[in-house]
């Protein structure tokens, strides 16, 4: 029995190695073992802009979110495949990211800045 379960471990312990390395190295491939997946995130974004675009042009708005939406969020944005996700600039706790959205195009403005907390 202590063999099986130290097998069992052992097991486990790899599976969520590969998920884990799966996320940061390869993430158009991670697929999690619960929650959702970075497809299921990118599609709520996307319902989540086709809202925006109902707003005015001229009405600012604040979105505060966390790094993995605001990335999945640039990546759409610039067009890029999910494989890119974690490519830099690393999105930190509390960094600054405009986007000015007009005429159906989207400008990044500023993207992860934190210059709002590191001193110079």
């Amino acid at each position: 029995m202590h063999e099986s379960s130290g097998y069992r471990t052992t097991i486990t312990r790899g599976l969520r190695s590969a998920a884990h390395a799966a996320f940061w190295q390869t993430p158009h491939t991670y697929i999690p073992e619960s929650g959702e997946s970075f497809d299921a995130v990118r599609e709520r974004i996307l319902s989540f802009l086709e809202r925006l675009a109902d707003h005015e042009e001229d009405e600012n708005i604040l979105i505060v979110t966390h790094g993995i939406f605001l990335n999945i969020l640039l990546t759409h944005l610039q067009c890029k495949p999910l494989a890119t996700l974690w490519d830099p600039p690393f999105i930190h706790g509390t960094s600054l990211t405009i986007v000015e959205y007009r005429d159906g195009e989207a400008v990044i403005r500023l993207e992860a800045d934190m210059s709002h907390v590191i001193a110079d």
